[in-house]
């Protein structure tokens, strides 16, 4: 239970510190309008790597900290099920940003890495609050639950 509790708080700091991280890269180690580009990112501090990397990076820190917070309240048996979920999700997400092109800056140039990762976050809080409840309503109807791995 310990265990659980402390993979819960590391994760949560882990996926809080991501955030600061890319609050703090965009607004304060950006300096805009330097540089003869139209891109915006060209005064940042890993501004090339901004909607490569940074950004989808942040997007899912910010899904998986406000999904941590709904692990407080869920038993340890439903955490380790939707551990092993979001160890899948992360690795699908990552292969559908990796695959997804960059931002080109066109009228419709499909879905960009920015774009993936949005969706992908979003799909996954939702996915999970959905998990949370649907696990606890059954583990509440179905006794042998807490006692199956």
């Amino acid at each position: 239970m310990f265990a659980e509790q402390n993979i819960k708080k590391s994760m949560l700091v882990i996926s809080g510190v991501v955030i600061v991280l890319g609050i703090l890269q965009q607004h304060f180690f950006c300096f805009y309008g330097l540089g003869n580009s139209t891109i915006h990112y060209d005064g940042c501090i890993l501004g090339k790597y901004a909607d490569i990397f940074v950004l989808p990076v942040f997007l899912i820190s910010v899904s998986l900290f406000f999904t941590l917070l709904f692990t407080f309240f869920i038993s340890g048996k439903i955490f380790k099920r939707w551990l092993k979920f979001g160890a899948v999700w992360l690795i699908i997400t990552t292969v559908f940003i990796v695959l997804a092109p960059e931002n080109d800056y066109r009228f419709f140039s499909g879905p960009t890495k920015v774009l993936v990762s949005v969706w992908m976050s979003t799909l996954f809080f939702i996915i999970s609050i959905f998990m949370f409840a649907g696990m606890s309503v059954y583990k509440k109807r179905h006794k042998n639950f807490a006692t199956s791995k």
